[in-house]
């Protein structure tokens, strides 16, 4: 019975996971639209000579909030003021979904 009731919590468990996971990747979309979407293209696919196509990103989460805070020197500047701290999270894990989708 013990083992009957362990595996039903980690199925509930990974269940939860995977809907908290699901909800970060579309709060990341809504941020992707609003702050990202207008150099990187509707489907993260650059839009303009220079940008990055993110579908190729690749990189670990924190290369990827570095960039967004402070830029790349580049073609990409700071979005700071555009994508708040605790945003980087959610965006990444949209990012990083469509990255695995291609």
């Amino acid at each position: 019975m013990r083992f009957e009731t362990a595996c039903v919590v980690l199925l509930l468990a990974g269940a939860a996971s995977a809907r908290a996971e699901d909800d970060a990747v579309m709060r990341g979309a809504a941020i992707y639209a609003r702050a990202c979407q207008q150099c990187h293209g509707r489907a993260l696919a650059a839009d303009g000579p220079g940008m990055f196509d993110l579908k190729a990103y690749g990189g670990s989460f924190a290369q990827f909030r570095d960039t967004v805070l402070n830029g790349t020197g580049g073609n990409m500047p700071s979005q700071a003021g555009n994508v708040a701290e605790d945003e980087i999270a959610d965006l990444y894990a949209y990012v990083t979904a469509e990255e695995n989708d291609r």
